[in-house]
């Protein structure tokens, strides 16, 4: 299999490239990031990229020349940029801040998947899968707040929702997915590390594998969803 991963240097993105390159099916693995991912092995080339610029997407895509992905992990996610903390109220809405997080969340991946569309190898079943969050579900919302993440990933999860319709109809074998990774140990949990149980706070490793899983064993029924770590769907 021929891998790209985006993000490839944040807290679960690199322990997904680990992950894959534990496994002896991966032919090659791209790591795109903002700085060099510093991992040894012959299978990963390192492609230096800006998430939130079009011509640098598509110029770190130029880089991989005839190659065909089979697996696209996109592990893109932030809380808050331009504000201390997220969002708990109306009135800490920023404009700037909103526009960041969007540019992240929800911009980029979609930038990326239009990208890397014409690079899917078409003659197998291949798997895109997009790092989203519980939070992004409409239903699921009970406690409100955090006004630009849960917006950005709801927008996300309708992006990756249309986007499958579309490739039903240009790519039948490519599932694309939304992933919660669930509470993971990274800088953008760490602040609110303090009130969860030991058991509810992932390891960048674990959840890595449980998300590398997933994405082996989803089918076109799947496509279009958003998935937890451990499979189930989150409601739209």
């Amino acid at each position: 299999m021929n891998i790209a991963i985006f993000a490839a240097n944040g807290g679960i993105g690199n322990a997904v490239v680990r992950a894959y390159l534990a496994r002896s099916d991966v032919s090659r693995l791209f790591a795109f990031s903002r700085t060099p991912v510093a991992i040894d092995d012959a299978r990963l080339q390192s492609i230096i990229i800006d998430i939130t610029n079009e011509q640098s997407i598509n110029t770190a895509m130029n880089q991989l020349g005839e190659v065909k992905l089979d697996r696209i992990f996109i592990a893109l996610g932030t809380l808050h940029e331009n504000s201390r903390v997220p969002e708990k109220q109306l009135t800490d809405i920023q404009l700037d801040n909103l526009q960041s997080v969007f540019a992240i969340n929800t911009f980029a991946p979609a930038l990326i998947v239009k990208a890397v569309k014409p690079l899917i190898n078409k003659a197998v079943p291949n798997v895109i899968g997009i790092l989203s969050a519980r939070v992004g579900s409409i239903s699921d919302n009970r406690l409100g707040g955090w006004y630009a993440y849960r917006a950005s990933k709801a927008a996300l999860n309708m992006f990756i929702k249309t986007a499958a319709i579309e490739f039903s109809r240009s790519h039948k074998k490519t599932v694309i997915i939304g992933l919660h990774p669930g509470t993971v140990d990274t800088q953008l949990s760490r602040p609110f590390q303090g009130r969860l149980k030991e058991a509810q706070l992932f390891t960048p490793d674990y959840s890595a594998d449980k998300l590398v899983t997933l994405m082996e064993q989803v089918s076109n029924e799947h496509s279009g969803t958003c998935l937890a770590y451990d499979g189930t769907i989150i409601p739209a």
